[in-house]
């Protein structure tokens, strides 16, 4: 889990049942030096001003009239992740006791559409932008303590290092897929139509698993 996961989630305004592919949410690669350049925030209450970006990825231009909203998230692996490796009788254990992950939103990848008139409230785009968010911190919630609870064996220290990096790698890609499955559900319940109380149930659960 050396690299961070970018994750683009559009809001969709569309008159049609069920949401299109495009609409979706996704995991994209950084590119080299992508979050160096990023101006990011951790997970707080979100304001209008910080969709910064003045249009969504190229990808997405064919889609823009029917997008309301567009946030890039980071799940981030705070590095250096410090591996404890000790023996254990006659082979090695590996953990990761202090490993630590959190959520972001690039606010120069996520972008807002201040040419939609009429559609939604602003303030039902911003909450809906705000259980995007939120979700991202629970899943990196999630994987830190997935991950600080994996213990590794293996005949050498080596051997001990490269079984905990497989089994951290299965826990990301298994967390990520569960992450994206859950924005997806949220989405099909309130991306695309205009349901105040769902998406108030949808908000009033996720704060509630935050201050668990």
């Amino acid at each position: 889990m050396a690299r961070s996961v970018l994750f683009a989630i559009p809001l969709l305004f569309f008159a049609c049942g069920g949401l299109p592919d495009y609409a979706m949410p996704q995991e994209r690669a950084h590119a080299p030096g992508a979050r160096a350049s990023a101006d990011s925030i951790r997970y707080r209450d979100l304001r209008r001003g910080d969709f910064k970006a003045k249009q969504p990825p190229a990808q997405y231009g064919a889609h823009a009239e029917r997008m309301g909203a567009y946030t890039c998230g980071n799940i981030v692996a705070e590095e250096p992740i410090a591996i404890r490796i000790e023996p254990d009788g006659r082979r090695y254990v590996a953990r990761a006791p202090t490993l630590a992950i959190h959520a972001e939103m690039d606010r120069r990848c996520s972008w807002w559409n201040a040419k939609l008139r009429d559609a939604q409230p602003p303030e039902y785009i911003l909450q809906h932008e705000q259980i995007h968010f939120a979700l991202f911190e629970l899943a990196a919630r999630d994987m830190q303590a997935r991950g600080r609870a994996i213990v590794a064996r293996g005949a050498t220290v080596e051997a001990a290092h490269a079984a905990f990096q497989r089994a951290l790698d299965r826990m990301r890609e298994d967390a990520t897929q569960a992450m994206l499955d859950r924005n997806a559900d949220f989405d099909r319940d309130c991306s695309g139509v205009h349901d105040p109380r769902a998406q108030q149930r949808w908000y009033d659960r996720v704060r509630a698993e935050l201050a668990r």
